[in-house]
């Protein structure tokens, strides 16, 4: 009977630990950037999910992508989503690129990099190390690049694919795109990028109804304050 309860051990911590991790993911809040209407940028995450980095196309790692941001309801609908990552036939830059006019969030709201500036090699403004849902994602990650988002290293070390590919850290500053290397076999979540997202402007009957409103109102205050200047109380 002890040996039977013992073996229900692992399968105990193992649900503790799931219980644990869905508990705090809900409790994640995905925060986009509060920009003016029209205004451009583009999310950057942590996914959720691992995987190894024994493919040699960037499309693969792209289609994970994809795939990871498919499971946020939070995150703005219609977008592409591309790994930042530098594979054998593609690097990160020219796979995920970062457009000279478009800055680049997290998705806890804080600003990563300037416009154009994510593949400059300065340290970020804030670090990439949220996923998804906008948990925080203190880990290793797969990028096979140079802080540059080029191709890494030659021979056996650097670009994904490679027996031996270039991680990141996504909790630093200096330090997210190219950090350390790992054996191609190990799984690592990967960085996704967002295509450019379009702050949306009010459409012309949201903003008539706001006048309507805002000249609904200033009739209000003018008769309130005529009522005040002849002595009569102005109830609302």
């Amino acid at each position: 009977m002890l040996a039977r309860n013992r073996s229900l051990v692992p399968t105990i911590l193992t649900c503790a630990v799931t219980l644990f991790a869905c508990v705090g993911r809900m409790k994640a809040e995905v925060i986009l950037p509060d920009l003016p209407p029209g205004s451009q940028y583009q999310l950057i995450f942590v996914t959720a999910g691992r995987r190894d980095a024994l493919s040699e196309k960037a499309a693969d790692y792209n289609a994970f992508a994809a795939r990871e941001a498919a499971l946020s309801p939070a995150l703005p609908p219609g977008l592409t989503w591309s790994a930042v990552a530098s594979a054998l036939d593609l690097p990160a830059r020219t796979n995920a690129a970062n457009p000279a006019d478009v800055t680049v969030y997290n998705t806890h709201g804080g600003k990563v990099a300037d416009a154009g500036a994510l593949y400059s090699g300065r340290v970020l403004q804030d670090a990439p190390t949220y996923d998804q849902y906008g948990s925080l994602a203190n880990v290793f990650v797969w990028t096979g690049s140079t802080p540059q988002g080029e191709w890494d290293g030659a021979g056996a070390l650097g670009p994904l694919a490679q027996p031996y590919a270039t991680i990141g850290a996504s909790q630093v500053v200096n330090g997210w795109l190219n950090w350390a290397y790992s054996a191609r076999q190990n799984y690592f979540p990967l960085y996704a990028l967002s295509s450019p997202v379009t702050v949306p402007v009010p459409e012309s009957s949201t903003l008539a109804l706001l006048a309507t409103i805002a000249f609904a109102l200033g009739g209000y205050a003018w008769q309130a304050e005529r009522g005040v200047r002849k002595g009569v109380r102005t109830i609302f």
